[in-house]
């Protein structure tokens, strides 16, 4: 396990959070899903514009960490087309994120459309990451 940490390409990793990063400013802006993810969680644009530098740094972090899980479960199982590269991260996705969401509308009462906003965000940056990793892992 040791050497596929290793064998991580940091740029490869760089690159895919930098485009997740993207994926999410643009999912989550007021044209895609941002006003109806404002009213779904009930945080005003006030709200979600504080704090944005301690946001966007956790969630750099966040990135980074995924993006890297990513490349070494690649190099682990060295997928042989992007196909089924994604097909692992999409089961990576259904078996992790998904359930969190599902988790989030059973318990703390989450709407249906919060579900679809960001279950669907999670499953498209796993697509996007896995197939930057891929080609350029």
């Amino acid at each position: 396990m040791l050497a596929m940490i290793e064998s991580i390409n940091p740029l490869t990793v760089l690159i895919a959070t930098v485009a997740a990063m993207a994926l999410g400013f643009f999912w989550y802006s007021k044209p895609v899903f941002g006003i109806l993810w404002m009213q779904e969680t009930g945080i005003t644009q006030k709200e979600a514009e504080s704090g944005m530098g301690k946001a966007f740094g956790t969630g750099i972090v966040a990135t980074l960490i995924q993006a890297s899980v990513l490349s070494v479960l690649l190099g682990y199982i060295d997928p042989g087309t992007l196909k089924e590269a994604c097909t692992y991260g999409a089961v990576v996705w259904a078996a992790t994120m998904l359930p969190g969401e599902l988790h989030g509308v059973a318990w703390e009462k989450r709407s249906s459309k919060l579900l679809l906003i960001n279950a669907g965000n999670g499953l498209v940056t796993i697509l996007l990451m896995v197939s930057i990793i891929w080609k350029l892992g």
